[in-house]
């Protein structure tokens, strides 16, 4: 009987354990792919904003140089803020590492105190 619930406990625990490393395994990948998509993203950005910011330079050097400078670094400055509050929301609104493994375990102690 003793060995029966053992067993019993030993599987439960391998299929938690399953479980968790599946979530893990989860957080590992988004972690990969954002982070890819990120400096992929960042870098291409940056082009863009140098290419764009040298541009606007030079139509204006002529007649309103400090203008076109200052105007470019606010927009930059703007547009690099926006980027880090979106990042910041989705990693605040992400699900907590080992969720379902938790509730598993749980439910699991809940069904075993009834007995």
């Amino acid at each position: 009987m003793i060995r029966r619930g053992l067993s019993n406990l030993l599987g439960l625990l391998r299929i938690r354990l399953e479980l968790a490393s599946l979530e893990l395994q989860d957080v590992i990948d988004h972690t990969v792919r954002a982070l890819a998509m990120a400096v992929g993203g960042a870098l291409l950005v940056c082009a863009g904003a140098v290419f764009g910011a040298v541009a606007l330079v030079v139509a204006f050097w002529d007649t309103h140089r400090v203008l076109a400078l200052v105007g470019v670094a606010v927009l930059l400055s703007g547009a690099g803020l926006a980027v880090l509050l979106l990042m910041h929301r989705q990693s605040r609104d992400r699900a907590p590492i080992f969720k379902e493994s938790v509730a598993q375990l749980e439910q699991d102690h809940r069904r075993m105190s009834d007995q």
